[in-house]
């Protein structure tokens, strides 16, 4: 069992990042398995069997739809996402909190994956919380800005 530290492309309340090795011990893949991750989240059981290369193709899904097609634009077209989210974070500078509520209001509308990955990069604790409506409603970590563009976006490439 490895312990290589796996940096996630966002941190995401509940992710298993931290026993994602433990997971894959337990599962005993063959190198020619899918990996289907049912509560996929931040995908961290899935990213640490790509980078181990513990089967040949992984699954992941969530009842979050935003989140997988989130995780959609991160596989399909991550410069097209990082030039979305590189634009936000820059945008925040003069008011970050009054930023976050425009582009939570803005998601909440659109559903656009920059705008969720902004989200998550600034929310208190990466908890994802909707009401009863089915709106994001989380609050803004005001001691943060987020995940630099440049760090993310190395994360997002290891994926």
């Amino acid at each position: 069992m490895r312990s290589t530290y796996v940096s996630q492309p966002f941190q995401y309340q509940g992710s298993k990042r931290l026993i994602a090795p433990a997971i894959l011990h337990k599962l005993q893949l063959a190198p020619d398995s899918v990996l289907v991750e049912p509560f996929a989240g931040s995908a961290a059981v899935s990213i640490r069997a790509a980078i181990e290369k513990r089967g040949r193709s992984f699954w992941i899904n969530d009842t979050n739809e935003p989140l997988i097609d989130l995780w959609q634009a991160i596989i399909e077209d991550p410069d097209r996402l990082m030039k979305h989210y590189s634009e936000l974070w820059h945008a925040q500078t003069n008011n970050p909190k009054r930023f976050y509520f425009e582009v939570r209001e803005q998601f909440n509308d659109t559903h656009k994956p920059a705008d969720f990955l902004y989200l998550l990069a600034r929310a208190v604790k990466g908890a994802v919380r909707y009401n009863s409506a089915g709106q994001f409603n989380q609050s803004p970590d005001n001691r943060r800005l987020g995940t630099h563009p440049q760090t993310l976006a190395k994360r997002v490439r290891l994926i």
